[in-house]
């Protein structure tokens, strides 16, 4: 309808083909099948790859580019899009063990001060009912709860943590920018670890996963993706 009546060789549409985490199911070559169809030429209708990251610094395009080729390995026909950073190297991503007290506490004041500072805090969580989970369920988070406990209600009585507190599931921050992610516990479920676990090997030792696995760890690898290229 956009081309009717129109020279469609004018008109440009574009995607993004890493929108993984709630797939669309637009295909390109659906789209260039029904110009080849109305008679454009074929030579008109191909498609141009862009794929310039101009988000996040260069190391953090190496590590989501590491993701994506582990992914590729599991998924055999999907091709791994690999990223080039139009911002240069800063601080490696770290990984942060809690191992004392102190470290602790240290973790649980990055938390409070998520979102007033230049850092957001992420966690493993699908939405935000998982996250209200982690704060007051059955199996809260310890550091979670405390926080959470800490913070003074409203005049209403009515808190909810995102305007007190800023923390997200990859769901919710999906589409965000922020200078700096912080990935509490991030795949610390057993399940989730299950789901992470050919990350640890090297890539020439990666099979493709079974059909009955291929949904959970494909949701898993796109769950750790979006999170980590928030940063």
């Amino acid at each position: 309808r956009l081309a009717n009546g129109h020279n469609p060789r004018r008109l440009s549409l574009a995607g993004d083909p890493l929108q993984t985490l709630n797939p669309t199911g637009f295909d390109w070559n659906r789209i260039k099948a029904m110009f080849r169809d109305a008679g454009v030429d074929k030579k008109h209708v191909e498609t141009s790859k862009f794929h310039s990251n101009y988000r996040s610094q260069e190391y953090i395009v190496l590590l989501a580019n590491a993701i994506q080729r582990h992914r590729e390995k599991l998924f055999p026909g999907q091709k791994a899009i690999a990223m080039d950073s139009k911002r240069p190297a800063k601080s490696l991503p770290k990984l942060i063990r809690i191992a004392n007290e102190g470290d602790r506490l240290a973790a649980k004041e990055a938390i409070k001060n998520s979102g007033l500072s230049e850092v957001i805090v992420i966690c493993w969580a699908p939405d935000d009912a998982a996250i209200m989970e982690l704060m007051t369920g059955e199996n809260k988070d310890d550091i979670l709860n405390e926080i959470w406990t800490e913070i003074p209600d409203d005049k209403e009585g009515d808190l909810h943590f995102r305007t007190k507190m800023l923390i997200h599931s990859s769901s919710s921050i999906k589409g965000g920018e922020y200078d700096a992610v912080l990935l509490y516990k991030f795949a610390s479920s057993e399940t989730a670890r299950e789901n992470l676990t050919s990350l640890k090997k090297k890539r020439s030792d990666i099979n493709s996963v079974s059909m009955a696995d291929k949904i959970s760890v494909a949701y898993a690898y796109s769950r750790l993706y979006v999170a980590v290229t928030r940063a």
